[in-house]
């Protein structure tokens, strides 16, 4: 079994602002419950869903209304 447990893990960094206020390494499949942690209706932060070699997942910006 091989060791390297990074393709299991997801980065999140929260921004409010522009500015970024928290990351957090948090288990693939625990990515929707965190994600609804952060982001929810009436909230103002920015989710960003990082994968191990840093290329985005999924943001937030997506379900912002226009």
């Amino acid at each position: 079994m091989d060791n390297n447990l990074n393709g299991y893990f997801v980065t999140f960094e929260i921004y409010k602002d522009g500015n970024q206020v928290n990351s957090l390494l948090v288990p693939i499949s625990l990515i929707h419950d965190e994600f609804q942690n952060w982001k929810f209706p009436g909230s103002t932060l920015e989710v960003r869903v990082k994968d191990h070699t840093g290329n985005f997942r999924i943001s937030s910006k997506i379900l912002d209304p226009r």
